[in-house]
């Protein structure tokens, strides 16, 4: 069990990155989609704001179905809409289109965090939850 453990907290570790670090690998990209776009600088920010709300609303909307269906096909859904909206990003040829994918991007990834943090609540309970949420921080 001490090695389910741990392939759960490396699991949710990596799940757990994929939302925060596509949300911050674009920052830097911002001033080139807004040239490649022929778009104005604070029009391709919506890329990042309406990520933020996206991963906000993932979390919020989708735990609750996770309880329901249960973590695994909750948590494969999700990284599902994620590997969409980043296969979508990558065709976009408009601002419009590329804010749709990263919509559905952020979301997926905001949903497979909030079924994962669920699933090490479930896996430790209340007392050791929050050292192994800590450990799935850490390694990030």
């Amino acid at each position: 069990t001490r090695d389910a453990s741990r392939r759960l907290i490396a699991g949710s570790a990596i799940i757990g990155s994929i939302g925060t670090f596509s949300l911050h690998v674009l920052l830097p990209a911002l001033p080139a989609i807004a040239v490649a776009l022929d778009v104005a600088p604070h029009s391709a920010q919506l890329l990042i704001s309406l990520s933020i709300l996206s991963i906000a609303l993932g979390n919020l909307m989708v735990a609750p179905l996770s309880d329901r269906y249960g973590r695994r096909p909750i948590v494969l859904l999700s990284l599902g809409l994620f590997v969409l909206g980043s296969a979508a990003g990558i065709f976009a040829k408009s601002l419009g289109w590329l804010v749709a994918a990263r919509i559905v991007q952020a979301f997926g990834g905001g949903a497979a965090m909030s079924v994962m943090r669920a699933t090490i609540l479930d896996h430790f309970g209340p007392a050791r939850a929050a050292s192994a949420l800590a450990a799935c921080r850490a390694s990030r």
